[in-house]
């Protein structure tokens, strides 16, 4: 791999990301613009340095490989719970918590040359998070609540 894909990939990832965390900034959630673009980054290069591993570092079994990137999505629980908070008998920032998780898991497709799939994956993601809140308050919302 040259150093033209990788610079491909995390700027890919740097957009893709950015899509996801405008909506959470806009939103004033905890984890707004630069936090999932530095989670999707995170995942680009953990899966780019899996990459390396397995081609120059003599790592020949795919459960290797598979280990690191597994390692990035226990680290991404522990985050996605700092925004996870009960406040006045209600839990909110579960919809932060997924789009970290899920920004982390697009960067490593990025990083592992997955591009439709992650590009599909980030135009679906952001028509849960934009367009799916429209309607869930105007339609979902029970009334009197």
């Amino acid at each position: 791999m040259n150093n033209w894909t990788i610079l491909i990939r995390l700027m890919l990832t740097i957009v893709l990301s950015g899509a996801i965390g405008s909506d959470r900034q806009l939103k004033g959630a905890a984890a707004g613009l630069r936090t999932n673009m530095l989670v999707g980054l995170g995942g680009c290069l953990a899966s780019l340095m899996a990459i390396f591993l397995i081609g120059n570092c003599g790592f020949t079994e795919p459960g290797q490989m598979t280990r690191v990137l597994q390692g990035v999505l226990t680290g991404l629980g522990f985050l996605g719970a700092g925004c996870i908070i009960a406040q006045k008998g209600k839990v909110i920032g579960l919809t932060s918590a997924a789009a970290i998780w899920t920004t982390s898991i697009i960067g490593m497709l990025v990083g592992l040359g997955f591009y439709f799939m992650s590009i599909a994956a980030t135009i679906l993601v952001v028509f849960v998070l934009f367009i799916l809140k429209f309607a869930e308050t105007k339609w979902l919302t029970p009334e009197g609540d």
